[in-house]
């Protein structure tokens, strides 16, 4: 696989590195996420049971993580609302360019590193820079463009 990068994470965690992408719809994690507009028609992977709401501006596909190398590599820009072993498979292909977060409160934000550090093997990191953030009632909302995987 080449290194261009051509996907976006979409996840919604709380600082202390808690998953919760499942404790919100995916509707809203789309609206909060990803800049929709009603004319747009975004297609979204997922490994997670959901069903995408009518009237939705996005489609949810169902795959199977181990159809992902497949997916990436056909090199189509992707947007990926899955779980944490999709994600991981994502950001380890190298197949991944931005992250969209949607960071929940927490009592515990020295430890927001976590999901990222936890999403690789110890011989390797991410480097990630904040391209834009909103504040939302539900938390903050962050884009972030993946710099490189490197090895330490």
């Amino acid at each position: 696989m080449s290194n261009s990068s051509y996907g976006t994470i979409l996840a919604a965690i709380s600082l202390d590195g808690k998953y919760l992408t499942r404790e919100f719809s995916p509707a809203l994690l789309c609206q909060r996420l990803l800049p929709l507009k009603e004319e747009d028609s975004r297609e979204i992977l997922t490994d997670l049971d959901w069903d995408a709401p009518d009237k939705a501006a996005f489609r949810l596909k169902k795959i199977n993580p181990s159809s992902l190398e497949k997916i990436f590599s056909l090199k189509h820009p992707f947007f990926l609302l899955g779980s944490p072993t999709a994600n991981k498979l994502a950001l380890e292909a190298k197949a991944v360019d931005r992250i969209a977060l949607l960071w929940t409160p927490s009592l515990y934000p020295e430890r927001k590193k976590f999901l990222i550090e936890a999403s690789f093997p110890a011989h390797q990191r991410i480097k990630f820079k904040l391209e834009s953030w909103e504040v939302f009632p539900e938390g903050c909302a962050c884009h972030y463009k993946v710099a490189a995987n490197e090895k330490r």
